[in-house]
């Protein structure tokens, strides 16, 4: 079990209305992070990386890359899996992508994965999140979740939330939400990564 204390920026909108949906519901979130801030708010998170989740759970996406392409989950069995959700107008996303680049280079030639997936409104074109990723000198895929559909499987309303999968693509422990630091963030994934490669 992993515990730790921090400050989060967290947004947390109105559960959306059946006659909204998600895609009204996320541009409404877009809207707030831009016209009303970020709230800062103290948290403790105990989360259980160490379990599976049922298989019936097991998560899916195939996205697009900004650049080109497309990045499914099942292209990615075999190697542990590290996806970050965020958004450009999200400050502690904008924080946590430093440490996910540093996080990809530790495990560069290693069965790791890192990518970073964009919530971000079509309003955001691809050329502004290159250069958002370029800005923090950030080269892991940055992938597209423009309808929110792989966010969704989550049962998140904050980001940035980040998911680990192991080699056979199952969901390992639950969605960790906020940012704790880089040190402590490279501390504890080398924790888990390590142990998933290991088995």
């Amino acid at each position: 079990m992993w515990r730790m204390d921090f400050e989060q920026k967290e947004r947390t909108p109105r559960e959306a209305k059946s006659e909204i949906g998600w895609r009204g519901e996320r541009r409404r979130i877009h809207r707030l992070g831009h016209g009303l801030g970020v709230l800062l708010v103290g948290l403790v998170m105990s989360l259980g990386w160490g379990s599976a989740v049922s298989a019936r759970e097991n998560p899916s996406w195939d996205l697009p890359v900004v650049g080109g392409g497309r990045l499914s989950l099942a292209d990615l069995r075999g190697h542990v899996v590290i996806a970050s959700f965020g958004a450009t107008w999200c400050p502690p996303c904008r924080a946590e992508l430093p440490a996910l680049q540093a996080l990809a280079d530790r495990y560069r030639g290693k069965r790791v994965k890192v990518v970073w997936i964009s919530i971000d409104s079509e309003d955001v074109p691809d050329q502004r999140l290159a250069q958002f990723a370029a800005e923090l000198g950030v080269s892991i895929p940055v992938l597209r979740d423009v309808d929110g559909s792989a966010f969704a499987q989550f049962h998140q309303t904050s980001i940035p939330i980040l998911v680990v999968i192991d080699q056979d693509g199952r969901l390992v422990g639950e969605p960790h939400v906020g940012f704790a630091g880089k040190d402590a963030f490279l501390r504890r994934m080398a924790e888990v990564i390590n142990g998933l490669l290991a088995r």
